[in-house]
């Protein structure tokens, strides 16, 4: 399933960039026939994938053919969002399709974007062992102020070295790096510093340059453009000047801004300060030879930038 996920965003890649090259404007206007070849091949062999594995747990019945997806009677205990699109696919308020499309839409948008943000920061630890060592002293003396023998997101007010950290590794990973496309209602009018007024017409489909703004703005200088890309460290970026207590910057729009941003935003964030939490205080992650200075990660260009290479990590547990 996630080879399969990881093939449709490198076929919306090729999509979007055909509609850029050609200036199509919209992805709708491609063909329906390779539409069929690009994207609703794997999205059909995803959906496959899915249903078989759901039914597979027992927590699940779904028949395609019928339309029916509904929990097994063992697994009522509890109720989450798929109980509620599953009330409203009985009412008849959406089909099984909508309802795929929301369950796969989910699973697409949270595992390659989640699993390579974390991945690089695990590569950017052994790159900068003195910060990692710095974190994990914070992680620590948490833990021994609140008793705790494993590490827990109970704490996480207390660790703004911690989160520093996993948002500038946001900031530098950028593994989405041209957010997701949205689409206007209507007829927007902009009025820029200079003056000039321009008006992006209803139905435009708008990028934010994601990269852009975390790797070539210089956030310590009022967003001046840099020559080159910012690829290092500044846990600065999100420490209060006064206070060193752990605060958003205002140029973080990886997942969005607005009412329109990512709806699983909270429950990214919050999976990767528990997964790195607790990988923190297992292990230490030394570079290659332990030499720090020769990580040096390239990504794979696509909706979803990936490490590529691949570079192995050494562990020493604490």
């Amino acid at each position: 399933y996630v080879k399969q996920t990881q093939q449709i965003f490198d076929q919306m890649t090729l999509a979007i960039l055909l509609c850029y090259t050609l200036q199509l404007g919209d992805i709708r206007i491609i063909p329906n026939w390779l539409m069929r070849r690009t994207i609703w091949k794997p999205d059909a062999e995803c959906d496959a994938s899915l249903i078989a594995w759901l039914n597979q747990s027992g927590a699940f019945v779904i028949d395609a053919e019928k339309g029916v997806f509904k929990r097994s009677k063992a697994s009522l205990s509890q109720s989450v969002y798929v109980d509620h699109m599953i009330q409203k696919l009985e009412d008849k308020e959406i089909t099984f399709e909508v309802l795929m499309a929301d369950i796969n839409g989910t699973m697409h948008a949270g595992i390659d974007t989640t699993s390579n943000s974390l991945e690089y920061a695990l590569l950017l630890l052994a790159k900068n062992p003195k910060v990692q060592e710095m974190v994990y002293d914070e992680i620590k003396a948490a833990m021994k102020a609140s008793n705790l023998k494993r590490f827990d997101v109970s704490i996480i007010n207390q660790l703004h070295l911690f989160r520093a950290f996993v948002h500038e590794a946001f900031r530098i990973g950028c593994v989405v790096p041209m957010g997701v496309p949205h689409c206007l209602q209507k007829d927007i009018e902009l009025t820029l510093e200079g003056g000039q007024t321009y008006t992006v017409p209803k139905h435009t489909y708008l990028h934010q340059n994601t990269l852009y703004i975390f790797r070539y703005l210089d956030w310590a200088n009022n967003n001046k453009p840099l020559q080159a890309e910012n690829k290092e460290l500044h846990l600065e970026y999100w420490l209060d000047a006064e206070t060193k207590r752990f605060k958003v910057h205002e140029n973080f729009v990886f997942f969005g801004s607005g009412k329109r941003d990512c709806p699983g935003r909270t429950l990214a964030v919050r999976s990767v300060y528990i997964e790195l939490g607790l990988f923190m205080t297992c292990y230490r992650f030394v570079a290659p030879n332990n030499d720090p200075d020769a990580i040096r990660v390239k990504q794979k260009w696509g909706t979803v930038l990936s490490v590529d290479p691949k570079i192995g990590l050494c562990l020493e547990e604490r």
